[in-house]
């Protein structure tokens, strides 16, 4: 488990029950768009005009290749752990030896083929959409999509 704490000070454990309390809502009501948005969101650390502006020829392999919208650099916050990166070979790291791109699992990567093939597109609304729907699904009002994105982004 991660050990992360927000400036809002919510746990670890709620943003995960919280994710996963999401996932359950939009689940029912059968919301794929927002369910990939979240879990994109969930399992690479993108920030969402990121996951947003995401074309389907950069997800290769259940991996995913873009260079962030903010920064113009690829950005990768699953791979390893500053610890772990220190104990390794920079060279190694750097020439692909590890994981080097953001890794979305076999479920995410279904989701977005059925997006793809039911609408040509991943999504098709704008990001505050996705909040909203998001957010609608949280018990905890102190939660948000970027706290999500906070704990995301720290290291295994």
């Amino acid at each position: 488990m991660k050990k992360f704490k927000s400036k809002n000070t919510i746990s670890v454990n709620v943003i995960e029950k919280e994710y996963l309390h999401a996932l359950e809502g939009l689940s029912e009501d059968g919301d794929f768009e927002s369910i990939f948005f979240l879990r994109l969101i969930w399992e690479t650390g993108l920030r969402p005009m990121d996951v947003m502006d995401l074309h389907p020829s950069e997800i290769m392999e259940r991996r995913i290749h873009r260079k962030s919208l903010k920064t113009g650099k690829y950005e990768n916050y699953n791979m390893i752990s500053e610890e772990t990166e220190k104990l390794k070979d920079r060279k190694s790291v750097q020439a692909g030896k590890y994981n080097n791109y953001n890794i979305v699992s076999e479920e995410t990567e279904k989701l977005a083929a059925e997006l793809l093939e039911k609408q040509g597109k991943f999504f098709s609304k704008n990001r505050e959409h996705y909040f909203r729907r998001i957010r609608k699904n949280f018990v905890n009002p102190k939660m948000s999509v970027w706290e999500i994105v906070k704990y995301s982004r720290e290291p295994l």
